[in-house]
């Protein structure tokens, strides 16, 4: 979703970073604000099925969508109402959406949160970005904030990257 409040739809490129992050911020005493972790074991999904083509003069459920495609993943974990999707019409895009959360959610990934410098600013949602300071590790940008600053510290931007 754009800040205008339209949807848009936007294809990035697939492995190539847009950006290289050379460090984070550091406090007065010299440590990073880096936080790592791991997705929540509830966040892995491990069996897919994506609804589409909404038929729009029945009411949201699964029977206002006249197609499926056939579940992939073998798992057990699943959240349906997670990939209904209104406005796919074709079969292959569903099925490409498919195998794009199913490559991003069938294991725990990574998570680094940390602080760095404005001129970060350009760096959207979505971005594929190398961190340099973690041994060039490439991860996608999860929503990013703006922190402002004050008389003690100066602006920076929040960044959470899925590794």
């Amino acid at each position: 979703m754009m800040p205008t409040g339209i949807p848009k739809l936007v294809s990035r490129q697939k492995t190539a970073p847009v950006k290289a992050i050379h460090a984070c911020i550091a406090n007065e005493n010299g440590i990073r604000s880096l936080i790592q972790g791991r997705t929540a074991l509830t966040d892995v999904i491990d069996l897919i099925t994506v609804l589409y083509n909404r038929d729009w003069s029945q009411s949201k459920s699964d029977k206002a969508y006249n197609g499926a495609t056939p579940p992939v993943g073998g798992g057990t974990r699943e959240r349906p109402e997670l990939f209904q999707f209104d406005f796919i019409t074709d079969n292959v895009t569903a099925m490409a959406l498919r195998n794009l959360y199913l490559a991003l959610q069938q294991t725990r990934h990574i998570i680094a949160e940390f602080d760095s410098w404005v001129d970060q600013a350009d760096i959207e949602s979505g971005d594929t970005i190398t961190l340099e300071f973690l041994d060039n590790l490439t991860g996608i940008v999860i929503p990013c904030e703006q922190s402002p600053g004050n008389f003690n510290q100066a602006d920076n931007i929040k960044l959470t990257v899925l590794i």
